[in-house]
């Protein structure tokens, strides 16, 4: 090959590679605010605690999410519950939010619907779901985070992974 043909060759290789590059990053960009299908159910002293999971893409930043929780029982009496943020200000996600259920209205069959909004690069996001009490697992969701060889890696897929109680 030539000089020239190989300045070619490095101007087209570099040409594709960036603009792949800018369209995998056009996707994940894209990706919407999403709400974990299943709600980690436990116990805390004599308070129901429920956790679900809450992510903006595969974890960009983002304001921590704003989330409202109506339970819907099956005589059809709705409540609100409390969402509570382990943090305020910019979060990275998946973000896990805690519903404290006191009066134990989740434990009778029903749906809660939640709602989520957040903002993130002067973009709004919403998700919303609709989750039966058949997808309240008692347990904890697994860590996202773990520790490698080099440092910390995220491992993705578990993001919506709960680790069921046995007892």
């Amino acid at each position: 090959m030539t000089p020239a043909e190989i300045i070619v060759l490095g101007t087209f290789l570099l040409a594709v590679s960036a603009g792949a590059h800018s369209v995998y990053r056009q996707r994940i960009t894209n990706l919407p605010l999403t709400i974990a299908q299943y709600l980690a159910c436990n116990r805390v002293g004599e308070t129901d605690t429920y956790h679900l999971r809450i992510a903006l893409g595969r974890g960009r930043p983002m304001q921590t999410p704003q989330v409202n929780a109506v339970y819907t029982d099956s005589n059809g009496e709705h409540t609100t519950l409390e969402v509570n943020a382990p943090t305020s200000g910019r979060v990275i996600g998946p973000v896990t939010l805690i519903i404290r259920d006191p009066a134990q209205a989740l434990r009778v069959d029903g749906t809660l619907h939640i709602s989520a909004s957040t903002r993130a690069m002067s973009k709004d996001w919403q998700a919303n779901m609709t989750v039966a009490h058949t997808q309240f697992i008692a347990g904890r969701f697994a860590p996202v985070i773990r520790s490698s060889r080099n440092g910390i890696s995220i491992h993705h897929r578990a993001w919506q992974t709960i680790h069921e109680q046995t007892s």
